[in-house]
This record gives C-alpha cells, structure tokens and sequence, in this order.
C-alpha cells in the first residue's frame, strides 16, 4: 500500500499538475494532503477541479481559514494580507471560487484519523494541535515527543513548505515539502511516496515549468517579489 502526501498547493496549478503526473509512475492507492489549497497564486479554482477526479483526504490549511473568513476583514485586514501575502486570495474569494468551493474549504476538518493497512495515521496542517503551528525539520526533540505518545504510527504535517522526515519513539513524522511554493531553495514541486507496507517513505523532487508562474506573480504582485523569488529558490 502506497500513498502520496502532499500539500501547501497555493493555487500553482503548473506545480499541481506536474506532481500528478509524476505520481502516476507510482502505484499509489491514495492522495494525503495536507491543506492550503489556495493563497499565494492564482489558479485555486483549477486546483479544485482537478481535486474532483482524485481518491484524496485533506485537511485544511490556515490559508482555506483565511478565504472563509475574507468577508468578515475590514479594509485594514485585507491591506495586511494583501501586502504580505498577495492578491491570489482576494481574487479567488471575489473571482475564481463560488459558494460551494468556499463552502467546502470553509469546513474542511482541522485534522483527521485514520486506518490505512493497519498503520495509525493523523493528518494535519500545522501540528496535531494548532493548525497554525510551524514544526520545522530541526524541531526539537522534546516538542515531537508531545505528539509521539504511542497513539499514531504516522503524523503527516504540513505548512512549514520544507520537507521532513523525522522518527521519534515509534512514531514516522512526515513533511512532504510544498507543492506550490518550495522554501528550501530547491525550484521546483516536492511532495513524499509513503509505503505503508515496508514503512518507508521518499521525499520527491519534480520539476515543471516555473517562468511561467514567476511571470504570473510578477504581473499580479510587482509588489510582492518575494511570490516569484522564492519560486526560483533564492
């Protein structure tokens, strides 16, 4: 039993679709994903779409929180975002996504338990306490030992943007990295092969054509460069 985790998708359909097809040389049963479909760049809308065809769970993501809550921001509120995070956010909530979508990102579970071959798995955005916690690969031991209580084999996380794998007592910690946005200075889309069976996993590397979504956020956010900088992995 295979299974491809992956997460923090932010709307790069190009990234999305690459994934994918790498995945489709893969015999994997199943898509974990981790959250944040939306934010950062501009295609969310498509990134939904091709969700419907898929055998996935998913969890959601602070960025999902932040576009079911975009009509209770006052003008301040979104000026924040905007500037810090860029327009995909407001044009999904105002252009890309009908009520259904929001809907459904609105009530996505924080995280969710489950069964799979006989392995324990939690899946989550941040950790399996606060959606907005960041666990960064050199995450102190003491902190995963919170989370390490005999109760999962398998703590799949995402939000950093930085791929991890960690064991602590028995229990696999799991970062596949991001789809959308890498942050380890690494172009390209990652995502992580988890075999069940032998209770091994790969962090994966895939590359797809980043100009073109360099130029995108270039155009949308010339005041945001770091959207497209960090894409190049500088």
């Amino acid at each position: 039993m295979q299974l491809a985790v992956l997460g923090d998708i932010h709307g790069n359909i190009n990234a999305f679709n690459a994934v994918l097809e790498d995945i489709k040389n893969e015999s994997v049963n199943k898509l974990l994903i981790t959250g944040d479909l939306v934010g950062y760049y501009y295609h969310a809308d498509q990134v939904l779409n091709v969700l419907k065809d898929l055998d996935y769970e998913l969890v959601q993501g602070n960025h999902d929180y932040m576009l079911s809550e975009f009509y209770t921001w006052d003008v301040e509120m979104k000026d924040a975002y905007r500037k810090k995070y860029g327009t995909a956010l407001e044009c999904a909530a105002k252009e890309l996504l009908g009520k259904e979508q929001i809907s459904y990102l609105a009530n996505l579970p924080h995280s969710k338990e489950f069964v799979i071959a006989g392995r324990r798995i939690l899946l989550c955005h941040g950790s399996p306490l606060d959606r907005d916690e960041y666990l960064y690969p050199d995450v102190a031991e003491d902190v995963l030992n919170r989370f390490a209580n005999g109760k999962f084999d398998v703590v799949i996380m995402g939000h950093t943007h930085y791929p991890m794998i960690r064991r602590c007592n028995s229990t696999l910690f799991l970062n596949p990295g991001s789809v959308g946005q890498p942050r380890n200075k690494r172009p390209g889309a990652s995502w992580a092969l988890l075999d069940l069976e032998n209770f091994d996993v790969q962090i994966r590397q895939v590359t797809y054509d980043i100009e073109e979504v360099v130029v995108e956020a270039r155009q949308n956010d010339p005041e945001v460069p770091y959207l497209a900088e960090v894409l190049m992995g500088r």
